[in-house]
Formats: C-alpha cells, structure tokens, sequence
C-alpha cells in the first residue's frame, strides 16, 4: 500500500505541471484504470512461475496505483488554481518548489485516506490471490490458505468461520480507519483547500 500510495501521489502531483503534462499524466492514469484487478494480478502473478509476499505486493501495488493518482491529479490541479499557488508564481518560484511547497502537502490527503482504505483492499486481494493458488506459497500463512483448505475439506464450518471472520473484521476496520483519517483530515484542512 506504501508503495503504490507514493507512486500514485508523485503521478498526480506532477500532473499539476502544466496542460501538456497533465494530459499525458491523464492518458497514463486512464490506461492503469482500464483493466480489471483481479484479472490484472491473476495474469502478473500467473507469468511469474515462483511467488513470494514481495512480488504480491508489488503486482498488487502495480494494479492499485491508478487510483491513487486519480484522486491526487484531481487535488492538484483544484490546488494549483488556488490564490496561494498563483501567489507563489508571481513571485518566481520555480515549478519544482511550487509542487514541493505548495502542491504536494496539501495533495497528499486524499492519497492518505486512500492508503487506509487500500490495506484493507490488499487483504482481500492478497486472499483472493492465495485462495485462488497465485498468492504467497503454502508454508506462509494466509487467510487465502486457510479458505482453500476449507474448500477442499468440504466448507467445514470450524474451518471456514474464523479466516472469514477475520478478513471481515480486518477490512472493517481499516474502512472505519480510512473514514476516521478523512473525517480528521477535512477538518484539519485549511480553509481555502476545501
């Protein structure tokens, strides 16, 4: 979730660069939306013949970017038409110290209340992954393990309950997190990046 976060901010905040690269940005940012997730990690996990917890983060992270991008190129550009940015022009900072200073602090709360959300997103899809066969190898533990165990001993209700109870709770409370951290981040905003 880190990962994609970071790369998801730094691709939307470039975004508030200028029309060119913003409509660059916009096309790069449209294609990474275009594909189904969970096909899209079936088929980078199914092309690797070995998996680890690394490469399902990093094809999860890979999917998942797009997303943060969105919700960080349209901050941006809201913030870059803001008094304080055309401010800051006209008195010649550069473009780099505008994104820097001015842009990317301010940018960064939609892509913190999407990274809430998003661990709780990388759980499911890290489940759905194992339990399909193309997440982490067996020895690891996974709650994707467990529900294909529980499959192939015929949905055995001791077996099945727990890893499902707790994939529910966890991505419960990472949505009540996410829902806190933009409850938090909305008030904390100042009063002209509203």
């Amino acid at each position: 979730v880190a990962l994609y976060v970071l790369v998801g901010l730094l691709v939307g905040v470039v975004a508030a660069l200028g029309r060119r690269v913003d409509f660059a940005v916009g096309r790069v940012v449209d294609l990474g939306l275009m594909f189904p997730t969970l096909l899209l990690l079936l088929a980078i996990q199914g092309v690797t013949s070995s998996t680890s917890l690394g490469e399902v983060a990093f094809a999860i992270a890979v999917t998942q970017w797009p997303y943060v991008a969105r919700l960080t190129r349209a901050e941006a550009l809201r913030l870059a038409a803001l008094p304080h940015v055309e401010a800051a022009r006209a008195v010649g900072a550069g473009p780099l110290r505008i994104l820097g200073v001015h842009i990317l602090p301010l940018a960064a709360t939609p892509a913190l209340t999407a990274a809430a959300f998003g661990i709780g997103q990388a759980v499911l899809f890290e489940t759905a992954l194992t339990f399909l066969g193309f997440g982490v190898p067996p020895p690891t533990a996974s709650w994707g393990e467990l529900l294909a165990q529980a499959q192939a001993s015929g949905l055995a209700p001791w077996l099945l309950i727990p890893p499902t109870v707790a994939v529910a709770a966890v991505v419960l409370a990472c949505n009540l997190v996410g829902d806190g951290v933009r409850a938090a981040l909305s008030v904390s905003a100042p009063v002209g990046s509203r």
